[in-house]
């Protein structure tokens, strides 16, 4: 995904990224509890180390990171507005 922005943007462009921050890096199937019916989706759950890592590996700036914690879903997010180098 990070890739696929990187080719849509122009040089200097800006993205804004937001996903959900986990305490450990995993990816595969996971099945999706929250939503009627049921659905079974690939995720990758990353660390902010390892997504701000990733991201500027791409050839990015982060110019804004930001946290929001979802307290009836126990959900941590983490934000960013990154721009293309």
């Amino acid at each position: 995904v990070i890739k696929k922005i990187k080719n849509l943007l122009e040089p200097n462009g800006i993205a804004f990224i937001g996903t959900t921050k986990h305490d450990k890096s995993m990816q595969g199937y996971y099945i999706k509890t929250d939503y009627r019916p049921k659905v079974k989706r690939y995720r990758k759950k990353w660390t902010e180390e390892e997504l701000k890592e990733t991201i500027t590996n791409e050839g990015f700036k982060i110019l804004f990171v930001g946290h929001h914690l979802e307290k009836t879903k126990k959900k941590h997010w983490i934000y960013l507005i990154i721009q293309k180098k």
